[in-house]
């Protein structure tokens, strides 16, 4: 277990000093967290507001704000409120081994600044969105400007529009560079994409999204014709060894919700290698606009045993059932 510098317990009355014996609150903790703080929040049922960092960590002592027991994880509520449910202004801020449910149509997670935020790891969240107003509202995560940043280990479930958006800043002087997302289960999303990467800055005077990964992921659950994965104007890329599967979805991994300008670009460097693909109905399932190094995938129609592959996972699809085995 992490060496915790601060502990957070359910119990705190909010004159503590962040001691095991006079713990913080979660607003305490997110206020007063410096470079390099370890904060340990201990099992048991919280509610929160609007959660908001007030410090950013470094490259080298970052701020972590950690469950004690990744078998017992706190359980942190949304209560309400008018902004998002965590809101990370800071660099270098780790969130990890939460259990977070969001009652709210706002976002679960966002950070949203123009400038970008580096360095944010959200790992071994398990995160779930418990609001639908019946129509598209806000995502679960929403990252803008998100700079060596990962997204690991995480199960996502449930949102009012993307489960993960990660877009460049509306003003055009921010970027997108050197992201992972790996080993997540992303499910259930009714109004837009699993996972959307796209630039805000206007179809004429794109800005480019580049270097990241996309591995190890169960995607599933995506419906009212939307995408997995939906991205624009991205470069230097690889998507691997993932499994999707869309049961009434039309568009499955990668799709253009318009036909110009193309989802990626011409000429880049990138590559779509040894996914499974299983679609349950629709028509869509690749498409395509840029020059690949590698397109392998595995598709299958729904009903049908998938046999073992090289990323050494299998998936076996009995309707209505879907269970994964690791090898």
């Amino acid at each position: 277990m992490l060496a915790q510098d601060y502990f957070v317990s359910p119990s705190a009355t909010g004159s503590g000093n962040g001691s095991l014996t006079d713990p913080y609150t979660l607003s305490q903790a997110f206020a007063n967290a410096q470079a390099g703080d370890v904060v340990g929040i201990l099992p048991g049922n919280y509610t929160a507001t609007s959660l908001t960092t007030g410090h950013s960590g470094t490259v080298n002592n970052r701020i972590v704000f950690t469950g004690t027991d990744p078998n017992n994880k706190p359980i942190i509520t949304n209560s309400g409120g008018t902004s998002a449910f965590i809101r990370i202004y800071h660099d270098y801020i780790t969130l990890k081994d939460l259990h977070l449910i969001n009652n709210d149509d706002k976002f679960t997670i966002e950070s949203w600044e123009d400038g970008g935020k580096r360095g944010i790891i959200l790992d071994g969240l398990d995160s779930y969105w418990n609001y639908d107003s019946g129509a598209r509202s806000e995502d679960h995560i929403r990252m803008n400007n998100f700079w060596d940043g990962i997204i690991r280990n995480c199960t996502l479930v449930g949102s009012g529009s993307n489960l993960i958006n990660i877009q460049v800043s509306p003003d055009g002087t921010g970027n997108c560079n050197n992201f992972i997302i790996e080993n997540n289960e992303i499910s259930t999303s009714p109004y837009h994409h699993a996972i959307n990467i796209f630039p805000s800055t206007g179809w004429n005077n794109p800005a480019f999204i580049d270097s990241f990964i996309i591995r190890n992921n169960y995607i599933h659950n995506i419906t009212d014709g939307q995408s997995s994965i939906y991205a624009r104007y991205i470069r230097a890329f690889k998507i691997y060894n993932n499994i999707f599967v869309n049961p009434s979805g039309n568009a499955l991994v990668i799709s253009p919700l318009t036909a110009t300008p193309v989802i990626l670009h011409d000429g880049l460097d990138g590559s779509f290698d040894n996914n499974t693909i299983v679609m349950g109905g629709g028509t869509g399932l690749l498409n395509f606009s840029a020059s690949f190094i590698n397109r392998k995938a595995f598709l299958y129609p729904s009903g049908l045993a998938i046999p073992k592959f090289r990323c050494c996972r299998i998936l076996v699809l009995i309707p209505f059932c879907l269970s994964l085995i690791h090898i």
